[in-house]
């Protein structure tokens, strides 16, 4: 047996994410979501994942004026390859 459920029109601007995903690395070395003063910025803790020299850290996204810069500067590099 084969459940479809109806196509229901949904007035729901929250759910139309395309403005929310777009981030650029500004002149600061901060990743900011396009024309919002918001910027990604890392937790203060992180902890290991299946091993010791993996770990995990939460993101956040924070006022750009307030985050700290140690947790908030980005680098991006390509590998050589490609």
């Amino acid at each position: 047996m084969r459940l479809c459920l109806p196509e229901i029109a949904v007035n729901a601007p929250f759910m139309d994410a395309d403005l929310l995903q777009k981030f650029e690395l500004n002149e600061e070395g901060y990743v900011e979501l396009i024309d919002s003063g918001l910027c990604l910025t890392t937790g203060r803790t992180s902890d290991s994942t299946y091993a010791a020299d993996h770990r995990w850290r939460p993101l956040f996204v924070e006022e750009c004026e307030r985050v700290v810069p140690e947790r908030s500067r980005w680098e991006f590099s390509v590998p050589e390859h490609f």
